[in-house]
């Protein structure tokens, strides 16, 4: 393992006990990519199953409580508004989960 590829692995390690999975997804990623192996090795593959599987679930929890919110009481076309705000929120929540399960559909089509 080259140095780089040694200081990658130390901050997706770093990343997965600061339970900042979004990182830990971007640094197995790229820690993938520059490796030498064509194959990678099954301990990468738990930490990218560990990085995107987390990085889901905090998706998934966002998505929940966003799709049950409910707006308050309406004034004045307050609940429009409000409405809004939330369709917006559900798409960008929607957004992030596509782009997980893309990336992690490349980086396992590409590299397992």
């Amino acid at each position: 393992m080259s140095g780089k590829e040694r200081k990658l692995l130390l901050k997706v390690r770093l990343a997965k006990e600061a339970e900042r999975y979004d990182d830990m997804a971007r640094l197995i990623t790229q820690l993938i990519r520059t490796s030498r192996n064509d194959v990678i090795d099954e301990s990468l593959v738990t930490l990218m199953s560990v990085a995107f599987k987390n990085a889901v679930g905090e998706r998934r929890a966002s998505w929940r409580s966003i799709s049950t919110w409910e707006p308050t009481e309406p004034e004045d076309g307050d609940d429009v508004v409000e409405r809004e705000v939330g369709e917006e929120e559900a798409i960008l929540v929607q957004s992030y989960l596509e782009s997980i399960g893309t990336k992690s559909c490349i980086t396992v089509h590409r590299y397992w």
